[in-house]
């Protein structure tokens, strides 16, 4: 016969062993790798999110999830009234508040402060005008030669 018998054996089937608590470790340090490389800093990042929403004020300067930038007016339970611009306001919820910006940045950006990436005219004037020469010069050629 080529196939030889299997045989339980008898040890094994005792229970607990030894053996068998040596190899929940690695699925323990994974539980606790999972824990401090994911979860524990997740909860801190909620926590300084939750501590800066209860800490708004009327007067701070605030970036929403959308991309909104907003001077808070009126502070209320789940709701933030936002200033975007002169006269015009918006109401948000508090959980859209993504981070709080430095005093006078709205300013900074409109004014076109040289050191902010996000100054509106100063884009504008830096970048060069697209060039249609090529078509231009084109039609002018044919036009010589017609």
């Amino acid at each position: 016969m080529l196939i030889s018998n299997a045989y339980a054996d008898t040890a094994a089937s005792s229970g607990f062993s030894l053996g068998s608590l040596s190899s929940l470790w690695p699925i323990a340090l994974m539980f606790i790798l999972v824990y401090f490389l994911m979860i524990r800093p997740q909860r801190k990042k909620q926590k300084e999110q939750q501590d800066m929403i209860s800490g708004l004020g009327t007067g701070d300067e605030i970036l929403t999830s959308g991309g909104i930038i907003g001077k808070v007016i009126r502070v209320e339970e789940a709701f933030v009234v936002l200033e975007i611009s002169v006269g015009n306001t918006m109401i948000v919820q508090k959980n859209a508040i993504v981070s709080m910006l430095p005093k006078g940045s709205i300013d900074a950006m409109l004014n076109g402060d040289p050191g902010n990436p996000l100054e509106s005219g100063k884009a504008e004037e830096e970048s060069p005008a697209p060039q249609e020469t090529g078509k231009q010069e084109d039609a002018g050629k044919s036009g010589q030669s017609a």
